[in-house]
């Protein structure tokens, strides 16, 4: 058995998800975390202390383009990284599932990027950022 296993949920579809009531303390942060380094660390201790739940969305390998995906460890490989950190509650490896329908079913309070996705233009990164706004009236 995967030390730490019991944190992973691999998400297929949104059928997976159950709908939960908005958290005010519940932080999610996304990003394909391939090999956990310092800022990594840095980057989810500081997401930590914006709640009390701290959840993590692993990019899955289907949303990774073809030509990058030998640079990347397999998905379940970067999840089990991610949940080894003790601060960490959760991670969910979205297979076929976008960032946004996390979003709508997990209902988090805050969303947390990294440096690389600040003035993103990705439309899949805009419609999360919008679909929490809309869900906080933040």
């Amino acid at each position: 058995m995967i030390p730490n296993s019991h944190k992973i949920i691999s998400v297929g579809d949104v059928s997976q998800l159950s709908e939960s009531p908005l958290e005010e303390s519940l932080v999610l942060c996304y990003g394909h975390f391939n090999v956990i380094h310092p800022g990594h660390i840095r980057f989810l201790q500081y997401a930590k202390s914006l709640g009390k739940k701290l959840k993590v969305a692993v990019l899955g390998d289907q949303s990774i383009a073809e030509s990058q995906r030998s640079k990347y460890f397999h998905q379940m490989e970067r999840a089990e990284g991610v949940a080894s950190l003790h601060f960490v509650d959760l991670v969910y490896v979205l297979d076929k599932i976008s960032l946004e329908d996390l979003s709508v079913h997990i209902k988090p309070s805050v969303l947390v990027l990294g440096k690389e996705l600040e003035n993103t233009h990705r439309e899949d990164i805009k419609a999360a950022v919008y679909s929490i706004e809309k869900q906080t009236g933040k």
